[in-house]
């Protein structure tokens, strides 16, 4: 045997250095393991369910004050459009520091019920009630 065979074959059995024992260990620490990754799942639902209850919340308890592109969607119209409402005066709002409009949902809704129209019983009723107090 040469003395290069014996080099080489005392390479292949030599074991593992400090370095890279260590190398590996980290690498292992560095892995999740699958409960690690399960606890992580679990927390992460965990913070989306109390994203969702917080969304429910605030859907559930509608505000009583709405900016200008809230009254928009909740009144059906475009912002430009509900802006124009206001500058003529047929919405009513709040401007408390001069600039942004606020605007109370429950003034929308009855600007939202104003002009009526009556059904055809109604008007049918009315008529019939007319006639019947002034008879012809």
């Amino acid at each position: 045997m040469e003395v290069k065979d014996i080099k080489q074959k005392k390479t292949k059995c030599q074991s593992p250095s400090f370095d890279e024992v260590l190398s590996q260990a980290e690498s292992l620490l560095n892995e999740k393991r699958p409960v690690d990754i399960l606890a992580d799942m679990m927390m992460e639902n965990y913070r989306l369910q109390q994203q969702i209850d917080d969304l429910k919340e605030q859907i559930m308890k509608p505000k009583n004050l709405l900016t200008l592109k809230e009254a928009a969607d909740f009144l059906g119209f475009s912002q430009s459009y509900t802006y124009k409402m206001v500058h003529e005066g047929m919405l009513p709002c709040f401007k408390p520091f001069g600039k942004v409009i606020y605007f109370e949902r429950a003034e929308l809704e009855a600007v939202l019920r104003t002009n009526r129209m009556a059904t055809v019983d109604e008007i049918t009723s009315r008529a019939n009630g007319y006639l019947m107090s002034h008879p012809m």
